[in-house]
């Protein structure tokens, strides 16, 4: 009786572990070792100006440091703390921690990746719609 209640847990456990495993050549592998890394992307026009560095772990935890300033006011400094995934071509974050008013922790985003390369990140903005680049920092 233990032996068949045992194989009715384990049966669900390994259909889950089998289906949600990816191919070791599956494209999103590759565009998540490429992103793996510290990236910055600059603010500067007329409502903006700063930067925000973003760092993707291998464990896909992720964190970001933004520091931006409003015109005539003082620089503020933010941070937020997270996970992120690559999956059929979006770069998929979510925060768990923010010192963000407008990105509270449980935010959520699908970034579309347009290009990834030694140097450049290029992604469409899930909420603007709006092209960004990202440069890797060395």
């Amino acid at each position: 009786m233990i032996k068949c209640c045992l194989l009715i847990l384990l049966i669900p456990a390994i259909t889950l572990l089998c289906c949600c495993s990816r191919a070791p050549d599956d494209p999103d592998i590759a565009l998540e070792k490429q992103l793996i890394g510290t990236w910055k992307i600059q603010y500067n026009d007329s409502n903006v100006a700063g930067e925000l560095i973003s760092q993707y772990m291998p464990d896909y935890k992720a964190s970001w440091h933004s520091t931006l300033a409003l015109p005539e006011q003082p620089p503020e400094q933010h941070t937020a703390h997270g996970v992120w995934k690559v999956e059929d071509g979006y770069l998929y974050f979510k925060f768990e921690e923010s010192s963000i008013t407008d990105f509270p922790p449980g935010f959520a985003s699908a970034d579309m990746i347009v290009n990834v390369n030694e140097q450049e990140l290029i992604c469409i903005d899930s909420t603007s719609g709006e092209q960004y680049v990202k440069v890797r920092m060395q």
